[in-house]
């Protein structure tokens, strides 16, 4: 008697622990209007099971990934796909995209880093041009940062990227170690010959710009930072 209880009662559990062992249900992912956006994308998982999404790479445009009303960030790239990834629930979920043309976003400059030759000794096509590399603020849940090399020339080359927000926060951490926007109000200033480095930035609602022109004793420290900053960003 007590055997049979007993192989009755491992027979309940066995048939209640089914679905953790892979024989729960499927559960549908649907794709509002935006199949195309990714690659190979999975039609059902199983509850608890890691769904993964590739999706193309866009320059022109902004795509913000929503599961149902819950928005996916990124985890990461991938032979040049963005993926996303998220926890199938024990219901069928949907999937859609949000696009926004970057034309027609608003970018605020929150740092910008520009450096260039102020007189040029290179014959007509030869110069290098400027350097500037810019954080930007265009509403999205990270920030954009550019970089323009050999600016201005045939050579220009364009980069950018998706950084964290906390970029902003140790770019203003640098601005108020050096003092960044008391640079103009200096009585005496140092200046330097042959190269021009400006720095704009946003700080506390206020925009500022500030130049090697008229900068303290460890101005060009300041500039050097900042751009080794923004720089370390870039992927």
């Amino acid at each position: 008697m007590r055997k049979r209880l007993r192989q009755l009662v491992i027979g309940i559990l066995t048939f209640a622990m089914l679905p953790l062992f892979g024989c729960a249900k499927p559960r549908q992912i649907r794709y509002d209007n935006c199949r195309r956006a990714f690659i190979d994308e999975p039609e059902e998982a199983k509850a608890g099971a890691t769904v993964t999404l590739k999706k193309g790479m866009v320059t022109d445009t902004i795509e913000e990934v929503y599961l149902d009303d819950r928005k996916l960030e990124p985890d990461g790239e991938e032979d040049g796909f963005l993926i996303y990834r998220f926890v199938m629930l024990d219901r069928g979920v949907t999937i859609r995209v949000e696009s926004k043309n970057i034309s027609a976003v608003t970018k605020t400059v929150l740092v910008d880093y520009y450096a260039a030759a102020v007189a040029v000794d290179e014959a007509p096509g030869e110069e290098e041009g400027y350097y500037e590399i810019v954080l930007f603020d265009d509403g999205s849940s990270e920030l954009l940062l550019e970089e323009y090399t050999n600016g201005g020339t045939p050579n220009e080359q364009v980069r950018s990227c998706r950084v964290p927000r906390e970029a902003a926060d140790e770019a203003k951490a640098l601005i108020e170690r050096f003092g960044m926007r008391e640079w103009n109000d200096l009585a005496e200033a140092d200046g330097i010959e042959g190269k021009i480095y400006v720095c704009r930035f946003r700080l506390d609602g206020e925009s500022f710009r500030v130049t090697s022109e008229r900068m303290p004793d460890d101005g060009m420290e300041a500039f050097a930072a900042i751009r080794a900053l923004l720089q370390g960003y870039l992927k």
